[in-house]
C-alpha cells in the first residue's frame, strides 16, 4: 500500500507543469497564453469546478511560496487533510525505528509541522491536501523545497481529486 501511495503521488507531481515545458491541456481545459505558468494540474478541469474552487484555484496561481498559499486555502475556508501514513510516507516503513533514534529530527516532526502533509519524495517533492465543508473535492498542493526550510518551500503545482491520496 505504501508503494501504492508513493507511485500515486508520483504520478501527481509527474502531471503537474514544468517551468520549462507545458502539460498538454486536458479536455475541457483552454491552451495556456503564452507566457502563462499556469501551476493547475488538477484531473478534474477547471470548467468542472464550482465557482469557490475555481476561485481558490485563481488565488493560488499567482502565489509561489506555499506559506502563503497555505494562508490563502486556510482563509478561503480549507482544511489540513491528516495522512495516518504520512510519517511512513516520507521516513519509510522503518519509521519507527528511526524516529526513535532522532525523534526531533525534520523527517520525523514534519507530519505534526505540517498535518498537511501526505507524502513527500527523496528529490524534494511534497504532496500536501486540504478539504472544505464547501467542497466534495480534495484540493491538493504539490510543493518544491526542502520540508524543513518551511518559507522557502515552493509551491510547484495545484489541483482537486474526487479522493485524498493515502
Amino acid at each position: 500500500m505504501r508503494h501504492q501511495t508513493f507511485i500515486a503521488a508520483l504520478l501527481l507531481l509527474a502531471s503537474m507543469s514544468f517551468a520549462a515545458c507545458q502539460a498538454l491541456p486536458r479536455t475541457g481545459q483552454s491552451t495556456p497564453a503564452a507566457g502563462d505558468a499556469s501551476k493547475y494540474s488538477g484531473d478534474i478541469p477547471i470548467t468542472a469546478l464550482t465557482p469557490d474552487e475555481a476561485g481558490l484555484i485563481k488565488t493560488l496561481e499567482g502565489i509561489d511560496g506555499y506559506k502563503q498559499a497555505k494562508a490563502a486555502a486556510l482563509a478561503a475556508g480549507w482544511q489540513a487533510v491528516k495522512c495516518e501514513k504520512c510519517q511512513a510516507n516520507v521516513v519509510g516503513g522503518n519509521y519507527k525505528e528511526v524516529c526513535s533514534k532522532r525523534p526531533h529530527s525534520p523527517q520525523c516532526t514534519v507530519c505534526d509541522t505540517l498535518p498537511e502533509l501526505n507524502s513527500c519524495s527523496g528529490d524534494g517533492y511534497c504532496l500536501m491536501q486540504f478539504k472544505s465543508d464547501k467542497s466534495a473535492r480534495i484540493l491538493k498542493i504539490a510543493t518544491y523545497g526542502d520540508y524543513a526550510d518551511l518559507p522557502n518551500l515552493v509551491v510547484h503545482g495545484v489541483g482537486f481529486d474526487d479522493h485524498p491520496s493515502e
